[in-house]
This record gives C-alpha cells, structure tokens and sequence, in this order.
C-alpha cells in the first residue's frame, strides 16, 4: 500500500524477518511453558480434594492453551516465510489480528501454569505457614505481572515503528 505525504510517496512493506523471529519465539517459549505444565500431569489428579483437581486442571489448561500457540506459531511461521515477496505485506494486513492470537494463548497458558505452581505451593507448605504465605504472596505477584503487562502490551497503542511495517520512500 502507499502512503501519500505532500509531494512524497511512501510505500508500506511488512518487515518479514521481524515478523517470522515473532512468531518463531512466541512457538519457542509456549512449547517449553507446556513442557513444564505437562511434567505436572504425570503423576495424575491426585486425591479429589479441591486444591489437587485445581493444579491438575490448570496444568491441563496451561498445556492446551500453549500447544495451541506452538502450533498456531508454526503455521503463522510456515504462511509467512512462504508467500511470496509481492503479496507477504497484503496477506499481513489482511490478517493482522491473526498474528495477536498465539501470543493470548500463550499468556492464558503461562498464567494457568502459574497458577498451578501456586496452589501446589499452597498445597505442600500448608505445615509452614511463613513460608506458605510468603510463596502465594510471590506467585500472586507472579501471575499479576505476567497478566498486567500482556494486558499493557496489547492495548497500549504502539508506536508508529514497533509493528511489522516499515514505511519506505518510494522512487519516482
């Protein structure tokens, strides 16, 4: 797409390596995060009291919501490294909003997975009671920073340089 700008033309591009090194991380950290919540289901619901169906369902979560980010990643990856040069920027445009997806999903999984992490601390230092509170304090924390800065990045409007677009001059 141009852009006009007086007597100046501007071409808008999608910077594909940029966009690819996204994607690619975002798959990267999601199947590592759901690698660990995965660990978690190896030993089973445990008893059926409340606090080891809890850290069982959010591990189970956590797996779900990150695998999906690793495959949707993969796919994204595999479009975008694929199409070619003319049409890379009008297919990104087009499906923007695609692109936000994996990385929810990943933040949804992250804060399951944290979650579990807390109520298993919860669940095994109920003997201590310093230090059973001071690792729910910890992961309270934990689970807020992680929710409030995915929160903060994604409706935060960006600056005009820190999307996927560059913006060229473009020759007469």
């Amino acid at each position: 797409p141009l852009v006009s700008a007086g007597a100046r033309s501007f071409a808008v591009r999608l910077d594909r390596e940029r966009l690819c090194n996204d994607i690619l991380n975002t798959g990267m950290i999601a199947a590592l995060v759901g690698g660990f919540a995965l660990s978690c289901l190896q030993e089973g619901p445990g008893e059926s009291n409340f606090a080891d169906l809890a850290i069982y369902l959010c591990n189970c979560l956590a797996v779900h919501a990150c695998t999906c980010s690793c495959l949707m990643s993969a796919f994204l990856y595999h479009k975008a490294n694929g199409i070619h040069e003319d049409e890379v920027t009008a297919w990104a445009h087009r499906h923007e909003w695609l692109f936000h997806v994996p990385l929810a999903k990943f933040c949804a999984g992250c804060c399951c997975y944290l979650i579990g992490v807390v109520v298993r601390s919860y669940r095994d230092l109920r003997f201590v009671a310093g230090a059973q509170m001071m690792a729910v304090t910890v992961g309270v924390m934990s689970v807020s920073m992680v929710w409030a800065t995915a929160t903060y990045l994604f409706f935060k409007k960006p600056r005009r340089d820190s999307n996927f677009f560059v913006t060229t001059l473009k020759e007469a």
